[in-house]
């Protein structure tokens, strides 16, 4: 059985979708590493591929958040516009590694 969702395109109209495939073509979404800001269109993608940042395994790990228009260190404060500008600088206040982490 096809999955069925209700969804509203731009104009405000509802449109049905039949199948998950189709469902995430028209709601697509970005899923992020939180460890080094790398950006996937599916998190099977994103988690299957290796991450040199994540102090914690080989894979990236997935960000939780929603996308914002700025990211902050969730050790320190430090801003960045992206998650992969906030991880490519040193924390030295982040005890799980060496950089900074965004908050949720």
């Amino acid at each position: 059985m096809a999955l069925k969702r209700i969804t509203f395109e731009k104009t405000g109209k509802p449109k049905t979708v039949t199948s998950r495939q189709n469902f995430k073509t028209n709601n697509m979404a970005n899923f992020y590493c939180k460890c080094c800001g790398s950006k996937n269109s599916s998190i099977a993608g994103l988690t299957s591929s290796s991450c040199s940042k994540n102090p914690e395994g080989k894979h990236h790990a997935l960000y939780e958040g929603s996308e914002k228009s700025q990211y902050v260190c969730k050790y320190c404060g430090s801003k960045n516009s992206t998650i992969t500008g906030l991880t490519s600088s040193s924390c030295s206040k982040n005890p799980n590694g060496k950089h900074h982490s965004p908050a949720m």
